[in-house]
């Protein structure tokens, strides 16, 4: 970790609250000089219910993130419209050219702050990288969605879902805090598992491969942003989005959660009309070294 050689230029907790959650902060170098030399240094943020989960989250956030700066144009293939980096079709394996800058939306990314672009994942594996790439084109649907939606959504009973310990765990620090949380299945509008969590006055969405696995991830998540909230501290809130009007609740579904909707992945991005492609982030073999498993999972509408 250096500000000028290192992957990251550092790893942080500020002086952000650590509690019920541990906050986390991570500086993203550029290394190839993408960015303009005065804009600010890209950061990523992680969360976890102690010091190493928060820091695990940050680290794989920030090392996709690095890697999507990380464009060595030595590399990039000729192309009649410019350049392109080979990626592949999850599903069939085969290989395609992607426009370099869909593959790296770091050569043209406009405004003063650089986030890391939605499907930029890492994980402990192939596997597991490529299903957060797409859980996050998936998120990211789903607010669209959702925004467009005018019909009924049924409400879930936070109290009595099954969960696993993990989530349970968060339901009770939610409920020792004394903040409400408000649940909706929204699986019906991608049929993919989903659902909307309000605690307080945020909401938060979070798909998984089932429902279960998403009212976890939403009570995690609203956990942070009544955290944030509460400590006035927006700079480490979660993304939210617009409540869910009261003319569009039904009453709430039985407990025991049902098994529909795909989870999110390749071929559930297949079945909504687009077509998933896998570029490998590794241009720094430095980086590459450290963690192979980088990818930047590209949809495209054909």
């Amino acid at each position: 970790m250096d500000s000028r050689t290192g992957l990251l230029e550092f790893l942080d907790e500020r002086d952000w609250p650590q509690f019920p959650q541990w906050v986390c902060e991570a500086g993203l170098s550029d290394p190839f000089g993408l960015l303009p030399a005065w804009a600010p240094v890209p950061t990523v943020v992680g969360h976890g219910l102690d010091r190493d989960e928060a820091r695990t989250e940050v680290l794989l956030a920030a090392l996709a993130g690095y890697a999507s700066l990380a464009v060595d144009h030595r590399r990039l293939l000729p192309d009649r419209n410019g350049t392109a980096e080979w990626g592949w079709d999850p599903i069939s394996g085969a290989p395609r050219p992607i426009p370099a800058e869909l593959a790296f939306p770091a050569l043209v990314a406009e405004g003063s702050a650089y986030r890391p672009p939605t499907g930029a994942a890492a994980g402990p594996s192939w596997q597991e990288a490529l299903s957060e790439g797409t859980r996050q084109h998936c998120a990211v649907l789903l607010e669209q969605r959702l925004a467009d939606f005018e019909g009924p959504l049924p409400r879930l009973d936070v109290p009595g879902f099954p969960l696993n310990e993990r989530a349970d765990h968060l339901r009770r620090l939610l409920g020792e805090v004394g903040e409400p949380a408000v649940a909706h299945d929204l699986t019906g509008l991608l049929s993919i598992p989903a659902c909307a969590l309000r605690v307080g006055a945020d909401t938060v969405l979070a798909v998984g491969s089932t429902l279960t696995a998403a009212l976890g991830e939403a009570l995690d998540r609203g956990l942070l942003a009544w955290q944030a909230r509460t400590e006035d501290r927006p700079d480490c809130a979660p993304h939210t989005v617009p409540g869910i009007p009261a003319e569009q609740e039904t009453s709430p579904e039985a407990s025991r959660p049902k098994s529909t909707g795909t989870p999110p992945s390749a071929r559930a991005l297949r079945a909504l009309g687009f077509t998933p492609v896998v570029i490998a982030l590794d241009h720094d073999p430095e980086a590459a070294r450290i963690l192979p498993y980088l990818v930047q999972v590209v949809i495209l509408d054909e």
